[in-house]
């Protein structure tokens, strides 16, 4: 939270009393969607509520704004986020959220130390927050959660604020944190927030002694305690104190990101309307791979605007996480033809992957699918009627619901870019006769483990608003029949399934 007449940044670290600090300066988070008309210049419009210290730095001139932020015991931290989520399963509100579906499914508060996605927001560890593009601390001033009152209170003298009572917002009322816990799940949040308690000094029972820990990524700065005259610092270390670690750090990016972040290493391209959504999202919750935006589209490699804001933009999408070692980006527009040449020059290493269905289906699916209320009103319009073989003859058509079924050409041009090795090829019917093979397959591509996976389908249609009549499945499929076997020849596959429609 940025509050510019005071010149000060907000680090919010989720779970740590945030909603007070916004309280305190007046400020109520909203949705970005509503942010322009609600509460203009509040926050930079396309700032999320928990933007890390890297984002502001990269926006704003930060020499000129004093920044805090508000650490807390990882211990207690976890049990917070677990009594949180806990509300929101019970309050149903779970769907893509598989920390609350654990929880909804009757999971206890040692399933969630034990299996939670510790790629959600609520476990991250806090310094993921407050480092700057060095893997330094750059955030100036850090006050301790355990000891709020007295240290926003010696805050708000040092920033010359009128105001040092902060009110207590969104507080939940439970047990000791201590009483969640066994050994295993002390050890278990010890190893999820190492860096945390090396960096602020935290045991399970409170502080070390000594809260001079170095950081995993840096010289060691020195963390001390708010005391009467002065707030928790991070201050550069004295040698005699604290000698510098030999540690290897990452070389920084070209531009500041949120975290240390790569490229993909693979990407699934097509097709549209061939079970990509799901696919994307399935695998997102793989416990090895990442995948972009969480399973939805990027369109970097198709979308102008998009483009040109870079490859360190591009980047940002995947940033590094322990135990990650497949970053996907799901975008089925990138098999378009003019798409592909830009994708081999930046990702000449990346497996793609196609998931093809059969042709007619697909634009079916796709004719009414610009029914949707987002699509401009004027599309909706053209394509607002039952479909006839010479609709595709009038300038107005949208032709690329036609080409996208041109699955051969697409192929084409990607084996003359790409080896056939670093490509993987599915058809939507695999999936059906035998999910958890197919998966399996794309996992063995990908170079992850095969593991269960809980599957899940999205963007599904019972029923079409404009079925197609008999008569236009066969027309197309007489301009889809040709092209059919060309694929079939170039893979060395036939799917018979797609051939019905010549004794329709």
């Amino acid at each position: 939270m940025i509050i510019k007449e005071e010149k000060i940044i907000f680090i919010h670290i989720p779970k740590n009393a945030g909603q007070s600090v916004e309280a305190f300066f007046g400020r109520k988070w909203t949705p970005s969607y509503k942010r322009r008309s609600e509460n203009p210049g509040l926050w930079p419009e396309s700032f999320p509520r928990h933007a890390p210290w890297s984002r502001y730095k990269r926006k704003y001139n930060t020499t000129k704004y004093r920044a805090f932020a508000i650490v807390r015991n990882p211990w207690a931290r976890m049990v917070s986020s677990y009594i949180y989520e806990l509300k929101m399963a019970q309050k149903g509100i779970v769907r893509g959220r598989p920390n609350r579906e654990l929880l909804a499914a009757g999971g206890s508060f040692e399933d969630y130390v034990r299996n939670a996605n510790r790629k959600a927001v609520f476990l991250r560890p806090q310094v993921i927050w407050l480092r700057d593009v060095d893997g330094r601390i750059g955030v100036s001033d850090i006050i301790r959660f355990e000891s709020l009152s007295d240290d926003f209170k010696q805050l708000a003298r040092t920033y010359n604020l009128k105001n040092d009572s902060l009110p207590h917002v969104n507080s939940s009322s439970h047990k000791h944190y201590s009483e969640y816990y066994n050994e295993e799940t002390i050890r278990l949040v010890a190893e999820i927030y190492k860096e945390d308690i090396e960096t602020f000094g935290y045991t399970f029972d409170g502080l070390a002694a000594k809260a001079g820990i170095s950081t995993s990524l840096a010289p060691a700065p020195v963390v001390q305690s708010a005391g009467p005259d002065r707030l928790m610092a991070v201050a550069p270390p004295s040698p005699k104190k604290a000698p510098k670690p030999r540690i290897e750090t990452r070389q920084p990016p070209a531009m500041p990101l949120e975290f240390t972040c790569r490229l993909p290493n693979f990407l699934i391209i097509g097709g549209m309307k061939c079970g990509t959504s799901s696919i994307g999202h399935n695998l997102h919750e793989h416990p090895q791979i990442h995948m972009a935006r969480g399973g939805y589209e990027v369109h970097f490699f198709d979308k102008a605007r998009n483009y040109k804001q870079g490859m360190d933009w591009y980047r940002s999408h995947f940033p590094e996480q322990d135990g990650i070692i497949a970053y996907g980006d799901k975008t089925p527009t990138y098999a378009d033809l003019p798409n592909l040449p830009r994708i081999r020059a930046a990702l000449p290493d990346a497996k793609l992957i196609m998931i093809l269905r059969d042709p007619v289906s697909r634009f079916q699916s796709h004719y009414n699918y610009i029914q949707r209320p987002k699509v401009k009103e004027e599309v909706r319009l053209l394509h607002a009627r039952e479909f006839k073989i010479e609709h595709l003859e009038e300038p107005s058509f949208d032709k690329r619901i036609l080409d996208r079924g041109f699955y051969d050409e697409q192929l084409e041009k990607i084996f003359a870019l790409y080896p056939r090795s670093q490509v993987h090829v599915a058809f939507l019917d695999d999936f059906k006769k035998d999910e958890r093979q197919a998966y399996g397959q794309i996992l063995d591509f990908i170079g992850v483990h095969r593991v269960p996976l809980e599957i899940k389908r999205f963007n599904e249609q019972d029923a079409y608003q404009y079925p197609f009549s008999d008569q236009a499945k066969k027309d197309l499929f007489r301009i889809y029949e040709p092209h059919n076997k060309r694929l079939f020849a170039l893979l060395g596959r036939d799917q018979s399934s797609w051939m019905t429609y010549g004794s329709a």
